[in-house]
């Protein structure tokens, strides 16, 4: 009766290996045929197919292998669970060449680093070998110490891959949790069963057998819905991660991050362009000359750069913890110093143009008033008028664009321009304005809205022909906000 027994249990147990084996050399064969019809072109995943490919691979010959060993078993060995072992480390290589290709992070990945890895892997499956003979050769304490920093390592490499994996598709705006989950499924189910099979060998071997042999079955299953339901190998989810990164390491302004207490954590190309040495030797806050929590209040700064003295517009975001609490700072400095000296030689320009014109404008009002034409005096003086006019709504212009971003309100834009329209309405009694504007309400700088509005109906009202000019009003709400016309 148990003789029958045995050799059934041994077949089951070898027979799901080897069923998982065949599913993963079938779907190799498939990946494989696949990369050869795009060869050639410009094949944006071939990497990621490459290793995913010698994933299957490995994945396969290791379960058929696994599966023929227990074949000529007539019951759980310590055999059948040191290939269970040894070929999980060894999957472990080209899966973690996927993963953290897939996770963006390819640029850790170079044909060095895979040999050492490989090396590595082949020591602790020799190390691992010689720790079930040292019964034969005597205690190897050494030995041991070894086998467990390797496993260690190679541990801590798998699951940070695994969490990359799982990370970058549950940041991707297109892709869920179930993609991360399946690609890293093969890896993660091994590993689980081998520290399972680990606890349960001695006290429960058919167990131990048994999740070996569910193991592979889940993994194979695992490697062909990754690639045929999620598409793992024509989407790289750390592409945003990747992306992000460069763009602030190739930003034209200097962006760098600090610690709370001010310790600089990293500083993109242009930081250290501008700041030199002195942005590893000196702190954050004395480059900038303000701490980080009031730094946002400033309009502009001036830092001291390797190009000399220079403006910038200081932008800060807090990064917080999930309770709220500040643990560093993201600065960005935008270059302002060009844009600066031409507002500030700009200005001075213009102060001299309105001192000189109202000097010139004052001698001529003071000299038509003694000409005899009394017509040509009032026509002389109406002109002055208006170029006094002008001068002072250029200073009123210049006021106006200088006001903070902050001063804009939410106010309603039929109550704005009524406002206008009646005033200029009692100014110019012989025209006739109307207005016609729908219940909106607008975000403005409503000073400089009315000083603009009020010029272009008065403009309308003057240059009007007629005897009683008629000026029309309109607005309409548009996709981005308001829309009004003034039509004579």
């Amino acid at each position: 009766m148990t003789s029958s027994v045995v050799p059934a249990r041994s077949l089951v147990a070898a027979g799901l290996p080897i069923v998982a084996g065949v599913i993963a050399g079938g779907h190799a064969l498939q990946i494989a045929r696949d990369y050869r019809s795009t060869a050639g072109t410009n094949n944006k995943y071939a990497d990621l197919q490459w290793s995913y490919l010698w994933s299957c691979i490995v994945f396969a010959i290791g379960a058929v292998i696994l599966g023929g060993v227990r074949l000529q078993q007539t019951g759980p060995t310590v055999g059948v669970r040191i290939v269970f072992w040894i070929f999980t480390f060894i999957f472990s290589i080209p899966w973690a060449v996927f993963a953290f290709r897939y996770a963006g992070r390819g640029q850790l990945i170079t044909t060095r680093r895979v040999v050492i890895a490989s090396g590595f892997v082949g020591t602790i499956v020799l190390t691992y070998y010689l720790s079930f003979v040292r019964d034969a050769i005597g205690p190897l304490p050494i030995l041991s110490a070894l086998i467990a920093l390797m496993l260690l390592g190679l541990t801590a490499t798998v699951f940070g891959a695994s969490g990359l994996v799982l990370l970058s598709a549950y940041r991707h705006s297109s892709l869920t949790l179930s993609h991360g989950l399946f690609a890293a499924l093969p890896v993660m189910i091994l590993w689980f069963s081998l520290q399972l099979s680990l606890m349960t060998s001695e006290s429960l071997p058919l167990f131990a057998d048994g999740v070996i042999g569910v193991a592979f079955l889940t993994g194979a299953g695992g490697l062909v819905i990754a690639t045929t339901r999620y598409d793992v190998l024509s989407m790289r989810p750390g592409t945003g991660t990747v992306g992000e990164r460069a763009a602030v390491r190739e930003l034209d302004e200097a962006v760098v991050t600090i610690e709370a207490n001010g310790t600089l954590a990293r500083a993109n190309t242009t930081a250290r362009e501008l700041f030199g040495e002195q942005i590893d030797e000196e702190s954050v806050v004395d480059i900038v000359g303000h701490e980080p929590s009031a730094l946002d209040d400033q309009e502009t700064i001036s830092c001291w750069t390797t190009a000399g003295r220079k403006q910038f517009y200081p932008r800060v975001t807090e990064l917080v913890t999930d309770d709220g609490d500040i643990f560093g700072y993201s600065i960005t400095l935008i270059d302002i110093t060009d844009r600066e000296m031409r507002r500030q030689r700009i200005e001075v320009l213009n102060r001299i143009l309105r001192h000189n014109i109202r000097n010139s404008l004052d001698i001529i009002n003071a000299d038509a008033e003694l000409v005899a034409d009394e017509a040509r005096a009032d026509s002389i003086l109406d002109t002055t008028d208006t170029l006094h006019q002008l001068t002072g709504d250029a200073r009123r212009i210049e006021s106006l664009l200088r006001r903070p971003a902050d001063e804009r309100t939410t106010a309603e834009l039929p109550t704005i321009v009524s406002d206008v329209a009646t005033t200029l309405s009692e100014e110019y009694s012989v025209a006739s304005v109307s207005v016609e504007i729908p219940d909106l309400s607008v975000t403005v700088d409503a000073d400089l809205f009315q000083f603009a509005l009020h010029n272009v109906i008065e403009n309308a009202i003057v240059h009007n022909d007629a005897e009683s000019p008629r000026v029309e009003i309109t607005g309409s709400e548009t996709e981005t906000g308001a829309r009004v016309v003034v039509a004579d």
